[in-house]
């Protein structure tokens, strides 16, 4: 059964996009340059996730803590949610939520009137 390979990410110094199988850990781009797999996934899913997120409540209120220190609950999150204070989300599937981002922190998700942020 051949292997599947999936984008990764793209090459740092040509731009190319580049497809790795799982469990690859070494592949050469088209230009030559050699790419380390699991640091281009790495980097790919932070860049990913620093404009959209996909998260419940309770895995958006410790996304806060660990990323702003904001303490909130899922509870309040969920609340936010249901009154459409949070206005660059919206539901997915199984209890989950997009958040988008539309700038440099937190407030980018529309949590700035929940946390009272300007």
């Amino acid at each position: 059964m051949p292997r599947t390979r999936r984008i990764i990410g793209v090459c740092s110094e040509c731009g190319r996009e580049v497809m790795a199988a799982k469990g690859e850990a070494l592949r050469l781009c088209r230009c030559g340059s050699p790419i380390n797999v699991q640091a281009l996934r790495e980097q790919s899913q932070a860049e990913a996730e620093s404009i959209h997120l996909t998260k419940t409540p309770a895995g958006m209120s410790q996304w806060l803590k660990g990323n702003y220190g904001y303490e909130v609950s899922r509870k309040r999150i969920s609340n936010w949610l249901n009154r459409g204070k949070l206005p660059s989300s919206r539901p997915v599937d199984d209890g989950y939520w997009e958040f988008q981002h539309t700038g440099d922190s937190c407030v980018g998700y529309g949590l700035q009137r929940p946390f009272g942020l300007t």
